[in-house]
């Protein structure tokens, strides 16, 4: 026998009668043949209860309780209510019978007097459960299941409770405790973490990813500390079933450098921008995730930057002068984007490869040959001997010291070491010409690959070809070069005489392929060619050197600008990168150069006074005759227009906002629009001129700022008039707001009467600080957007292209949450049943209605893909050794778990029945509280996230919305636009579609339609649900005590079930559904899947997308590569292939689309940060997972 049995044995008095004593789980069960002792034990289990500090119950030996048939009726003539309907089953094993009641209350009694009552009459320990008002063939089939295998429950709950006792003591442990993610981290779905202690291994929750492929679906049950052998048990939580930039985005770093995205590591440190204090700062990486479901990318242009992402990856814009996140799917022409300004870095080497495989031959003066037949003499060794020694032929050293004039520069290394003289000393002292590789990147060797990549081309395997127009600009890279490379390229006119061009050649092969090695993409085929990553990656001066050379290359300087010409749009952008990061403004245009080139050209434009003059003063032109020609540019610099204009994020709808919170702007003022705002401001609120510059900006912030004076110095006079134009009204519109007449308005302005001086006077004071407060708000957030140390740049196109790319990376960074890429600042199914497919067969922990919406959950997974042709993840049978292994716990519940673990689940409020997970480790060593998904309010369905718990030193927490931008609509105003979308809808006569994903917001909008039409806030219309919608709200009503206290008064006081209003109408069957079809509007369809990724919501979709009277209502998360997803993100007509069938189908979508996002089951940040602020007590350390 377990210990811990031992010493409740030891407790008992002999003649309590035990028969036998065993474990249900974490409880231990006593079964006695003593009846008197069963009744009442004298409070002798509730002394041991307070000793272990363990769950027991005492029940009777199943040889002593009365026979099932009299058992029934004694029930039945004690309950004796006719009006509450009860199903009686027998557990004759553990001596329970289970009474399902339509009012459970009815059937405990008061006190519990009526069970108390049916265990003494039967010696039966009953057990009340509720008959679901609205009937669940799954609550049935569960019911079933766990009644057919409830023998082998039985012996299944007493292994458990064997294996928590075994290693089971009361002192606290010294252990180690570790937390393992297997999913979920800035993924969908697949939320999974492995808690470990050197006694047990416990996973926390097991979600899947629908949206995508199979291969990423899965959390990583193949990481090497994984075993599912040894997995003692899973906590489910909640049931499961429901961003990125391509590799080569570069990504700013700590000190102003620049790397590929592809290339960070996490711990790197990268330059973030803190939207509190409008500055730069230095974050942190501490995740990156590459993605592979992609099959779009966004690009989206400004005219100084260019940035491709996914389309879920976010950006910042501002919207009513605040700043918000918004998807690149979401982004539009004319939206603005924040960029960060880059400023002088210092210089970097980057270190060059220079073992190049080639035996370059060096020319050896006549005096060196001399030098070595000297040296031979002087050892007395003959030639012949010498040849021997370094294994050459016999005529080796007759040649070396007689006749040639050349050598191998591998050979001269080997003499020279022969002879132990230093190679540097040797070339110094006799004038040898040997080529020079340079192990470091430097401005003049960025300068030379920068006009060999404008103007060069390898000609042969071992050289390289310059050619200009310009003999002058040869010569001077000729001289360039050979200051580099130690060789003079020699300029000749080009081969064909007819042509006004020179050429230098390269002939040299360690040159070429040093070029080769290090910097190949720039001998590309010229379309194709892209600026080298190691000029990328290096610093300022470097890449001022290499834009130099190529503008010798391809520049030119016309009557008002400079301009870069090339056929690379790669390279084009790259170079209008790296001149933006320098200060330097440049706009891209393309040049269709009939006759000119096979190509389409593009041209960089450096317009603008400060730029063309920063170009001057940073780059230049090597090139004599551009330089010639930028230096007459300059003496004309005045006449240049200024610099290109500095927008600041604000629209004339902004200004127009401003203006009208002011007081101004209305139907009366003490101003005149027109004459007194400045013009450059009036010329944006009339909507003359777009975009509010900075220049402009200033001027507004002045007009505010005295505005300000005016308006302050008004609440201390008493001249009404004046008051009252300054809150911008009439008279009519004071005297109907304080309930006079506008005489006695006229009146009191002309002194007259004072009589309701105070009282007009306290009404203006109060109108007019509100006017002073919008004022000195207005004035915050313009002086945040003039100082911040961003450049706003307005998207001029975005286009949706197909991915190319292998995958797609982000990176998640400490802090502020962004980081800078291309110079722009950025920023669930169950698979638990796959465990049991895998041979796992311990226990999973839920809630009760936590495992009856998983299971069904997966059932609707299983039927969906069958349907469509595609292999489930697991089968039926899987899913129901799931049921069958599953330990079902209220909430506040205690249960040991394992023999180091104690699990208590708490309400998460995210869906039904969805749990925090409390677990306290090692009898006091730590307490870790795992969040899961939560909701930190009260919504119509559910009440908000528990804030209180025993003890935490660590928190797991949920952060899907957890950055300060992530704010949504409210619940109220989510609603009031649903039912404006329902009423615009209904008014056409048109259907709606609402693709639900089952769970949570289902129900919650199944609230919020029964009542709206209860108040007949939208017209009375059927709800037709169909799919799994309509059983999980079945299991809704089988366990009220998890819903909102709204919900349970509505039921428990006033009688009232808001599911079981007759305007919900269950479609059962094909033929109902095709009725419902062909049916005339208006009404309402809520159908699964909620992501149009299957199920009757795709059947109706197609039916209904082609009707522009009809809408879509999106109410749930869309996932990446999704049907819904592509439909949100503007697709208008989609291909699918369902059914099993190949053949595509196209529906083109002519319905209206919306999407309202303020009914997620989620926390918004500031809910999360409310919640964190609330806990009870505060985590020693908080961990944030999205």
């Amino acid at each position: 026998m377990v210990k811990i049995l031992d010493e409740v044995m030891k407790e008992l008095p002999p003649d309590a009668k035990i028969n036998d004593a065993v474990f249900e789980g974490a409880n231990i069960v006593l079964y006695t043949k003593n009846k008197e002792f069963l009744l009442d034990n004298k409070g002798i289990i509730k002394g041991i209860v307070d000793n272990i500090k363990k769950r027991i119950e005492l029940r009777a030996d199943p040889s002593m309780v009365l026979e099932a048939e009299e058992t029934k009726e004694k029930i039945i003539k004690i309950l004796d209510d006719d009006k509450n309907k009860i199903n009686i089953m027998f557990d004759s094993q553990r001596s329970r019978v289970i009474i399902e009641s339509e009012k459970p209350g009815l059937a405990i009694g008061k006190g519990g007097d009526l069970l108390k009552e049916i265990k003494k009459e039967t010696l039966w320990t009953p057990i009340v459960r509720r008959i679901p008002p609205m009937r669940s063939q799954l609550i049935e089939n569960i019911r079933q299941v766990l009644y057919d295998y409830s023998d082998y429950r039985r012996k299944f709950l007493h292994k458990i409770g064997k294996r928590i006792y075994e290693g089971w003591t009361k002192d606290k442990r010294d252990e180690w405790v570790r937390l393992t993610c297997l999913g979920s981290a800035r993924e969908v779905g697949r939320s999974c973490f492995l808690l470990q202690t050197p006694e047990s291994k416990v996973l926390l929750d097991c979600g899947f990813n629908v949206a995508a492929p199979r291969e990423y679906a899965f959390p990583y049950l193949d990481a090497p500390e994984f075993n599912i052998q040894e997995l003692d048990a899973v906590i489910l939580c909640h049931s499961h079933i429901d961003h990125c930039l391509p590799p080569d985005t570069l990504i700013e770093v700590e000190g102003g450098i620049i790397k590929p995205i592809d290339q960070i590591k996490e711990g790197d440190k990268l330059v973030t921008f803190n939207w509190n204090n409008g500055k730069k700062e230095i974050g942190k990486c501490i995740k990156k995730v590459k993605t592979y479901t992609h099959k779009e990318i966004i690009k989206v242009k400004t005219s100084y930057y260019n940035l491709e992402a996914s389309p879920n990856h976010k950006f910042f814009v501002v919207e009513n002068m605040e700043i918000k996140e918004l998807e690149a799917g979401d982004l539009r022409e004319g939206m603005m984007i924040p960029s960060i300004v880059t400023e002088e870095v210092p210089f970097n080497g980057i270190s060059l490869f220079t073992d190049v495989d080639y035996r370059e031959r060096i020319f050896l003066p006549k005096e060196a040959a001399i030098h070595f037949n000297y040296l031979r003499q002087k050892i007395g060794l003959s030639q012949r001997a010498l040849a021997k020694t370094l294994n050459k032929n016999r005529n080796f050293a007759f040649n070396l010291e007689r006749k040639n004039n050349y050598i191998y520069s591998d050979t001269l290394k080997s003499i020279l070491k022969f002879y132990n003289i230093p190679e540097n000393e040797f070339y110094n002292k006799f004038n040898v010409n040997k080529t020079n590789l340079p192990k470091f990147l430097n401005p003049k060797l960025a300068q030379c690959l920068g006009y060999i990549a404008g103007d060069g081309h390898q000609a042969t395997e071992n050289s390289l070809r310059l050619t200009d127009e310009s003999r002058v600009c040869l010569e001077f890279y000729s001289d360039l070069i050979s200051e580099v490379f130690n060789y003079k390229p020699e300029v000749v006119h080009y081969t064909d005489n007819s042509k006004n061009a020179f050429v230098a050649e390269i002939c040299n092969a360690a040159i070429t392929r040093y070029v080769n090695m290090n910097f190949k993409d720039i001998l590309n085929y010229s379309k194709y060619r892209v600026m080298p990553i190691n000029i990328i990656l290096s610093s300022p001066d470097i890449i001022k050197g290499f834009i130099r050379g190529f503008a010798d290359a391809d520049g030119c300087v016309k009557k008002e600008q400079i301009a870069i010409d090339t056929t690379s749009q790669k390279m084009s952008e790259q170079i209008q990168f790296m001149l933006n990061r320098l200060g330097i403004e440049s706009s891209l245009s393309i040049e269709n150069r009939t006759g000119y080139s096979e190509f389409t050209s593009y041209r960089l434009n450096i317009k603008g006074r400060e730029s063309v003059l920063k170009f001057s003063d940073l780059i230049g032109f090597g090139h004599l005759d551009k330089k010639n020609k930028l230096d007459k540019l300059l003496l004309n610099i005045k006449d240049l227009q200024p610099k290109n204009k500095d927008f600041i994020p604000l629209s004339t709808d902004d200004v127009h906002k401003i203006i009208k919170s002011i007081g101004l702007g209305n139907e009366c003022s003490d101003l005149i629009l027109n004459k007194d705002l400045p013009k450059n401001v009036f010329s944006i609120y009339k909507g003359s001129t777009s975009g509010l510059t900075r220049y402009t900006a200033d001027s507004l912030y002045e007009f505010l700022l005295n505005r300000q004076k005016v308006v302050q110095k008004s609440l201390l006079s008493n001249n009404i008039k004046q008051k009252r134009l300054i809150a911008g009204l009439s008279k009519n519109s004071l005297a109907n707001l304080i309930n006079l007449t506008i005489n006695d308005i006229t009146k009191l302005e002309s002194g007259k009467n004072f009589e309701f001086c105070n009282l007009v006077n306290e009404n203006l004071n109060k109108l007019i600080i509100n006017i002073r407060n919008n004022i000195l708000d207005k004035l915050t957030k313009l002086k945040f957007f003039m100082c911040a140390e961003v450049k706003w740049q307005k998207i001029t196109s975005i286009k949706k292209e197909k991915n190319e790319y292998e995958y797609l990376v982000d990176l998640k960074v400490t802090d502020n949450s962004n980081f800078v890429a291309n110079g722009v600042v950025v920023h669930n199914c169950g698979t638990v049943p796959f465990l049991y497919k895998m041979g796992f067969r311990g226990p999973t922990y839920a809630t009760a209605p936590c495992r009856d919406v998983t299971a069904l959950m997966c059932l609707d997974l299983i039927e969906i893909a069958q349907k469509e042709g595609n292999d489930p993840p697991y089968t039926v049978n899987d899913v129901k050794e799931f049921v069958k292994h599953s330990v079902c716990l209220d909430y506040e519940e205690v249960s040991d778990v394992t023999p180091d673990m104690r699990l208590t689940l708490y309400n998460a409020g995210h869906t039904l029945g969805s749990a925090i997970a409390h677990v306290h480790i090692g009898n006091g060593l730590h307490n870790f509280l795992y969040t899961s998904d939560f909701n930190y309010e009260t919504s119509n369905l559910l009440g908000p996230a528990a804030t209180r718990y025993p003890r935490i030193e660590s928190v797991m927490m949920e952060s899907t919305y957890g950055t300060r931008s992530d704010t949504s609509p409210s619940r109220k105003e989510s609603e009031e636009e649903l039912i404006k979308e329902i009423n615009e809808t209904a008014a056409e006569h048109g259907k709606i579609l609402m693709p639900v994903l089952g769970v949570g917001r289902s129900q919650e909008i199944m609230l919020i339609l029964e009542r709206a039409m209860r108040e007949k806030r939208i017209p009375d219309m059927p709800v037709y649900v169909q799919g799994m919608l309509w059983d999980v709200t079945a299991i809704h009503t089988a366990y009220p005590d998890y819903l909102s206290p709204r919900v349970k008064r509505e039921l428990f006081q006033y009688d009232h079930n808001p599911f079981l209003s007759p305007i919900f109408k269950r479609i059962k069957s094909q033929k109902e559904m095709q009725e419902v079809k062909d049916s005339k509007g208006p009404f309402i369809v809520m159908a699964t899947s909620g992501m149009l990724q299957g199920g009757p919501a795709l059947e109706y979709f197609k039916h209904f997308a082609e009707n522009p009277k009809n809408c879509l209502i999106f109410t749930c998360y869309q996932g990446i590569g999704s049907i819904g997803r592509r439909i949100e993100e503007g697709e208008r007509e989609i291909a699918f292939v369902s059914g099993g069938s190949k053949r595509p189908e196209v529906t083109k979508i002519l319905m209206k689309i919306y999407t309202i996002k303020g009914f997620s089951g989620h926390s918004s940040f500031k809910q999360l940060v409310s919640w964190v602020g609330s806990l009870e007590p505060l985590a020693d350390i908080l961990h944030l997972n999205n």
